[in-house]
């Protein structure tokens, strides 16, 4: 009853989550940047180790919600969608997010471990990450 209520309570399926994202302005499903989000979510050993807390913490700075809904991503109200935001020096600059619209910005960064560095600053420093 409590899935019901509240939402898948198990791991996030990374894999349903991809299917269900839509990549938008500027980025491709091929570029670096956009295969790096799926890499670390699904085989980096941070986001392994800590993936309640990091993977939920992503999903509640993309979309405000603390669980996935019954029956997955596909039953969510809108899909989110990741963008490009343009930056003069992204490698300093953080993702940002539009929770209402379920948007994800990323910056141009020039290598993965730069994402991954900016992305968990970006999840732990979110003034929502202490309601999860």
């Amino acid at each position: 009853m409590r899935g019901v209520i509240s939402g898948e309570q198990g791991g996030i399926d990374i894999d349903d989550l991809r299917a269900h994202t839509n990549v938008f302005g500027g980025y491709t499903s091929e570029d670096d940047q956009i295969l790096w989000i799926w890499e670390l979510l699904k085989e980096d050993e941070d986001f392994k180790k800590n993936s309640f807390r990091l993977i939920r913490g992503l999903l509640r700075f993309i979309t405000g919600l603390t669980h996935v809904p019954v029956g997955g991503f596909k039953n969510m109200k809108r899909r989110i969608e990741i963008y490009r935001i343009e930056r003069e020096n992204p490698d300093i600059s953080l993702p940002s997010a539009h929770t209402c619209v379920y948007q994800l910005n990323i910056p141009q960064y020039s290598s993965k471990d730069i994402m991954k560095e900016r992305l968990i600053y970006a999840i732990e420093a979110s003034p929502q990450m202490g309601f999860i």
